[in-house]
């Protein structure tokens, strides 16, 4: 699934990471990724807080096929939100000359030292879906516009629930910065309208979300069984495990995500699941812009900027179809 100011490297995960974290289902969006093609093999260290999420799992495995096709050596590390472990691993990339280091789904805070290695080194950083505000150090970020994913399924939500005087639950993940930005957005579009937040609960471990969701939903519907109208997942893995709670105790309450997940798509396509709504996150876009940035820069090209923003698209069981595979 935000209030500090960024510091140091700009770099995700809701899923937390976040992962969290969105997923690319549907057709890859987007034209091929390429921007300039550059000869020669590349060496490039991929390290991510998180390969567990289905959202980065998706998105990461996209990258490594686009880069291959250009005839790069993308390496995959996965840390399972270790922050000593990606500083270390961006310190050995750093100190082996790599071509380039990508960061994916980690908290900018806590990876300075990895940071600091790969600027000392002239090894440039590029992020995938890797923070929310633009940092010198990062030569190119392409991520999701966490804002517009927020509020558009807090808006959905609110639809569903019929608006003022609602009650919601929201499922969030504070170490995420991207879910971190889609609960302010979210939760300023519910404060607007007049909507009543009960709870906001945090998920502790995103690879464990789902559980820890159900849980924490099951545990909120037993302590007040008449006292909520629907539920804001900050990903799709955490609305799945709320919906499931909803499921378990017979529950009409309706519940939207962010993702896309194919999971997720195939629960609103079924009409049966309390997932009702989920935003997509277009990785075919997100992954394209990214190889072509670094495609142009490998071939000494000066990027405009260093950090682009990728809008997604809100699915309904109206528009579903569309996003199946």
């Amino acid at each position: 699934m935000e209030k500090s100011r960024l510091i140091g490297l700009a770099v995700i995960g809701t899923a937390v990471t976040l992962a969290f974290g969105g997923c690319a289902s549907g057709a890859e969006s987007g034209s091929t990724a390429s921007g300039t093609d550059n000869a020669g093999k590349k060496n490039i260290a991929l390290i991510t807080g998180s390969y567990g999420t289905p959202a980065a799992k998706s998105a990461m495995d996209m990258l490594i096929t686009k880069g291959a096709a250009k005839g790069w050596d993308i390496k995959l590390q996965d840390t399972a939100f270790d922050y000593n472990k990606i500083n270390s691993l961006m310190q050995d990339a750093a100190s082996q000359k790599v071509d380039a280091i990508i960061v994916g789904y980690t908290t900018p805070e806590l990876i300075t030292l990895g940071m600091q290695a790969a600027t000392d080194a002239g090894v440039p950083v590029f992020g995938l879906d890797a923070g929310v505000q633009p940092v010198d150090q990062v030569t190119l970020n392409v991520t999701s516009d966490n804002p517009w994913f927020g509020k558009t399924s807090a808006e959905e939500l609110m639809t569903l629930v019929g608006g003022k005087g609602k009650r919601v639950l929201m499922l969030e993940h504070e170490p995420h910065p991207g879910v971190k930005l889609r609960s302010e957005a979210a939760r300023q579009t519910f404060k607007d309208a007049g909507i009543d937040i009960v709870a906001e609960v945090q998920i502790k471990d995103p690879s464990s979300g789902r559980q820890e969701a159900m849980n924490d939903v099951s545990d909120y519907l037993t302590a007040h069984p008449n006292g909520l109208d629907g539920i804001w997942g900050g990903w799709d893995d955490v609305a799945m495990g709320a919906a499931l709670a909803l499921k378990n105790a017979n529950s009409n309450i309706p519940v939207t995500g962010v993702d896309g997940t194919d999971e997720g798509l195939a629960a609103i396509q079924s009409g049966t699941s309390n997932l009702k709504a989920t935003v997509w996150q277009d990785w075919g876009t997100i992954t394209d812009k990214l190889v072509a940035g670094m495609g142009d820069y490998f071939a000494g090209t000066k990027l405009p900027e260093n950090i682009v923003r990728v809008e997604g698209k809100l699915v309904t069981a109206d528009n579903v179809a569309e996003f199946i595979k």
